[in-house]
């Protein structure tokens, strides 16, 4: 990895517990000299089997280096089992 070209973001969702969210980025966009990164939180839906275990799910993703802001845009969506 270049540095010098690129960046590195982290997501969490901290603390899990059974059926905790996935987390990841589904995409990034320039907005002027803003670097808009998109971080999505799926939820298992009611009645989802789901792993009897506390996890905690982090996610790290590369993004063209910008010496303008960073901004990061959650989505938070449910998964229909």
């Amino acid at each position: 990895m270049d540095f010098a070209r690129e960046l590195l973001v982290v997501a969490a969702a901290g603390p899990g517990s059974p059926g905790a969210p996935a987390v990841d980025f589904p995409g990034f966009a320039r907005n002027g000299d803003t670097l808009v990164v998109v971080v999505r939180w799926t939820q298992p839906g009611t009645g989802c089997v789901v792993p009897d275990m506390v996890s905690r799910e982090v996610v790290v993703g590369r993004v063209p280096r910008t010496d303008g802001p960073l901004l990061l845009v959650r989505q938070r969506t449910v998964r229909a089992c």
